[in-house]
């Protein structure tokens, strides 16, 4: 959580709002789904072509550096059900996540870890993001995501690399 400014694609923003509302209609609300939707409620929302592209976005990959361990790591933000640590995935329904989406380069964010200590971290850079590739999501795209996992087709949403989960669901089916 920042105190500094966020902004965030009206597509994003619509979409993320559903997901954390889904989040605070489970019995035990995840601290993260809270989170998320306080971050949301602060947000400057943009159309998707006005998105500065030193933003962090969905799917948008990233650098930044770990206050706590003091080194620079690359992730990419990913929807819940996208994540995947072996390869930097970070879900935006995680602290981590909700405290990354809407953050510039150069902007720092403090959030509380699952063991519950006080982390920072502080953007570096943006190395790619969608709205900027011109990846903006279509109507299309979200009966994509309706499919089940194994029916996805490699890179039909994003051109991104597939989760573990994914990748075993794509090569058992020959693609």
């Amino acid at each position: 959580m920042s105190d500094m400014p966020l902004t965030v694609s009206s597509a994003n923003h619509d979409r993320l709002r559903r997901i954390a509302a889904a989040g605070m209609r489970i019995r035990r609300v995840p601290p993260s789904a809270k989170i998320l939707a306080e971050e949301l409620g602060r947000a400057h929302v943009v159309c998707p072509t006005d998105l500065p592209p030193n933003v962090i976005s969905m799917h948008s990959v990233f650098d930044f550096r770990d206050g706590v361990i003091d080194q620079i790591r690359r992730a990419t933000l990913v929807y819940p059900g996208e994540e995947d640590a072996d390869v930097g995935r970070i879900s935006v329904l995680s602290p981590l996540g909700a405290a990354l989406i809407g953050l510039a380069e150069g902007q720092a964010a403090r959030w509380q870890s699952a063991t519950g200590a006080w982390r920072t971290l502080r953007v570096i850079s943006v190395v790619h993001q969608p709205e900027q590739a011109g990846f903006i999501r279509r109507p299309a795209d979200a009966a994509m995501e309706q499919r089940p996992a194994g029916n996805l087709q490699p890179n039909s949403v994003f051109p991104m690399r597939p989760s573990s989960e994914n990748r075993r669901a794509l090569e058992s089916e020959g693609g």
